[in-house]
């Protein structure tokens, strides 16, 4: 019986949950083909990605741009994982994590 309950329950959650609509987040590489890495969700050792990695033609220093309105929210600089990161929160409330990144804008920085 509880087993049922709790398929009836997930069966009613999954019906009154909404899809966010799909948004058109601009492609935050300039001068860049839309090449992707690697994906969100590929299997590495131990985990799953949690980004997208976009190819930058071999070239450094290409500029950037904001997915979408917002605001910087954080700045991290570390040895390992994202090494310098700039996170975006967007007006959707989404945060836009750019990683790698070579150097930071002068008023950042």
């Amino acid at each position: 019986m509880r087993r049922i309950s709790l398929l009836i329950l997930l069966a009613a959650a999954a019906c009154g949950a909404r899809a966010a609509a799909p948004r058109d987040y601009a492609f935050p590489v300039r001068d860049a083909a839309r090449l992707y890495a690697a994906n969100f969700g590929e299997m590495r050792p131990g985990h799953f990605h949690a980004g997208i990695d976009i190819k930058t033609d071999g070239a450094e220093g290409k500029p950037l741009v904001a997915a979408d309105d917002g605001y910087v929210s954080r700045v991290t600089v570390a040895p390992g994982g994202y090494g310098r990161a700039l996170y975006l929160t967007l007006a959707d409330g989404t945060t836009a994590v750019y990683g790698h990144l070579q150097r930071f804008r002068d008023d950042i920085e």
